[in-house]
């Protein structure tokens, strides 16, 4: 990396967590709002509203190969289930942002990857977002216990 390029690469990662909210609050936000206003059952209106969700998600994120493709989903699906799991966006927009981060610093810093072959770069994108919304899940239970179970918190 020439030193030129450390602004852009540092003004990148800064951006990250507001273009990660922002795609979180239209994807996941928005159309399963949408979703919930025009369908009454629930599971109709997640599966129309994830659906719509996980579709305009790659869309937006157009990439040419196949792997790209189930990257974009896999990812989707997650964010979608964290939103889901904890009815709201704050943990699958923390899950968006760490994985965006460690995607730019990480995985393609300089644009190439430290993964060679293309399953290597899945399999490590699968897994890396898998025990990303893991710990965000968990770190959610922990601060959550009284909205979980519906009941009156105690002051310790």
């Amino acid at each position: 990396m020439q030193d030129s390029e450390l602004p852009l690469e540092l003004a990148a990662i800064a951006s990250v967590p507001m273009r990660a909210a922002s795609e979180e609050v239209l994807f996941r936000g928005l159309i399963l709002l949408s979703a919930g206003m025009l369908i009454a059952w629930r599971p109709m209106r997640l599966a129309v509203g994830g659906v719509g969700s996980v579709v305009l998600f790659g869309w937006v994120h157009y990439r040419a190969t196949v792997e790209d493709h189930a990257s974009l989903a896999t990812f989707s699906l997650m964010a979608l289930a964290l939103v889901v799991i904890t009815n709201g966006l704050e943990a699958a927009v923390v899950a968006h942002t760490i994985f965006n981060v460690l995607k730019l610093v990480v995985v393609f810093p300089g644009g190439a990857g430290p993964v060679a072959s293309a399953g290597g770069v899945m399999l490590m994108d699968v897994l890396a977002k898998a025990g990303i919304v893991l710990l965000v899940w968990l770190v959610w239970r922990r601060r959550r216990p009284c909205e979980r179970h519906s009941t009156r918190c105690r002051e310790q």
